[in-house]
């Protein structure tokens, strides 16, 4: 009885974590899209001023 319930909590986990990573990916995925269009617009100096003073954007594009 108690290793059942542990084996559902485990598969209700792993899917828990598989929506998660998902959900993150697509969270990533939507601010890469955002940090282009901000490419496209704005100036490389502006940019080159906000990467020093200290605001992160994700760097995996």
């Amino acid at each position: 009885m108690r290793y059942c319930t542990f084996v559902k909590a485990l598969m209700c986990e792993r899917r828990a974590i598989k929506t998660f990573i998902f959900k993150n990916i697509k969270c990533k995925l939507t601010q890469i899209k955002r940090l282009r269009g901000l490419l496209h617009h704005v100036p490389f100096t502006r940019l080159d001023s906000q990467f020093q003073s200290g605001i992160e954007y994700p760097y995996e594009i």
